[in-house]
């Protein structure tokens, strides 16, 4: 059950921070192999938890769909079944069994002094371990505590709706320390649950600054038909054309007169072709590349070939971090990326903040960039990896949670202290 092996040095090492706690235990319900969007975050964030605390870090996980990271290797992990592999209800009923039953001899033998959790909906071992295990615990990236867009999803996914409220209200509530992403998932949350306020704390996802570098390749851009001189305006991630691919085809379609500006749209979702159909239909498919999906140790690599990085979210989203926004950062793009999850950016010359739903503020914000030039583009691109260095590393985003978590621990053992005394 256990993924261990010869352990690798990080190329960066951590930051050094205080803290109360020896033997972290990690549970998730996220598949660590998956190339996107959690998968990516999880990793990065136990990677260097695990150069943290070595030997006294165990993570108990789905089993993954494809092989587990190499930078995880020496990590001891036990696997819970993947819920996504599931397709009927008593298929489900044996998975969370299953699930509670390796999470709970998980922790009864490594005997940790704080349990980190990143709880989604239905997070039935987590809430059995809660329930059975007297131990600190901290929830990692929270989210949207209502799951309004899993209810939305179908008749079955409102009929959980009150027992998935109820379970996740017990881990809310249980928890020395929250975190969460944005402030707008803060106020969300503080409204739902006033009197959790003190302990919903903004953290936001940090980036791999050791993966994601700025290494221009021309080469790989002649391998697609890029020149060295052509401005790339371009969409790193899933579901592209919902969040950034389409605008990248609309705006190469509207600056189609300016010679030297192509698009490439990196990542699938089952919408890769819908790409190509839509390019098509603009007239621009031979300005465009769909690479698709692309394997995550290639990533860095496509997106250094892109000038300028588009995240484009809907109104509903806008509260969430959008991790490809810190990843064209640190790879050295510029960025163009919509209001209230982007609105750090907006004093920052290699940045552009726009409104939801609003494709002519994107036109206008590229044509922007591209009006400079690939030379002046690629030197605001170089501050935009300095901003990334920073600021937006996992290991300071996690020097801040670890001191959080130990200033939680303290406050509770101070409340402890004084109603023990006054009994």
């Amino acid at each position: 059950m256990a993924y261990v092996s010869v352990s690798s040095v990080p190329a960066r090492q951590p930051s050094s921070a205080t803290t109360v706690f020896r033997r972290i235990l990690y549970t998730s319900l996220v598949d660590l192999s998956l190339p996107y969007g959690p998968g990516v975050n999880e990793r990065g964030f136990l990677r260097d938890m695990l150069a943290r605390f070595g030997d006294e870090l165990c993570a108990v996980v789905p089993r993954p769909a494809r092989s587990m990271p190499n930078e995880l290797e020496g990590l001891n992990t036990s696997f819970i079944p993947c819920w996504g592999s599931v397709r009927t209800v008593s298929g489900w009923s044996q998975a969370n069994a299953l699930g509670s039953s390796v999470l709970l001899r998980a922790a009864g033998l490594f005997q940790p002094d704080l349990v980190v959790m990143r709880a989604g909906t239905l997070a039935i071992p987590q809430f059995t371990l809660t329930r059975r295990l007297r131990v600190p615990y901290v929830l990692k990236t929270a989210g949207d505590v209502t799951f309004q867009r899993f209810y939305e999803g179908s008749v079955l996914r409102k009929a959980l709706k009150s027992v998935n409220d109820a379970m996740f209200a017990h881990l809310l509530h249980g928890a020395l320390c929250i975190d969460v992403v944005s402030s707008a998932q803060r106020e969300v949350a503080v409204q739902v649950y006033p009197d959790l306020e003190s302990r919903v704390h903004v953290v936001d996802n940090g980036v791999d600054l050791d993966h994601f570098v700025p290494a221009r390749d021309d080469a790989e851009r002649q391998r697609m038909g890029i020149s060295e001189t052509d401005c790339v305006i371009g969409y790193v991630g899933g579901i592209p054309m919902q969040r950034g691919g389409k605008e990248v085809v609309d705006v190469v379609a509207g600056l189609r007169s300016l010679r030297k500006v192509r698009g490439l749209i990196v990542g699938d979702g089952g919408e890769a072709e819908a790409c190509r159909r839509y390019a098509q239909d603009r007239g621009v498919s031979d300005l465009i590349v769909v690479f698709g999906e692309a394997d995550y140790g290639d990533v860095p690599e496509l997106m250094a070939c892109i000038d300028v990085g588009l995240s484009i979210r809907r109104p509903r989203e806008r509260g969430q971090s959008e991790m490809k926004v810190r990843q064209y950062l640190a790879t050295g793009l510029c960025v163009v990326g919509t209001a209230v999850s982007n609105d750090f950016l907006r004093d920052h010359d290699f940045a552009r903040v726009v409104e939801t739903d609003a494709p002519s503020e994107v036109l206008n914000a590229v044509a922007s960039f591209v009006a400079m030039g690939r030379e002046v583009v690629m030197s605001l691109g170089r501050s935009a990896r300095a901003f990334a260095e920073s600021t937006l590393s996992i290991e300071a985003r996690n020097d801040q949670r670890i001191k959080l978590w130990s200033e939680m621990e303290q406050v509770q053992a101070m409340r402890s202290n004084g109603a023990s005394s006054a009994s």
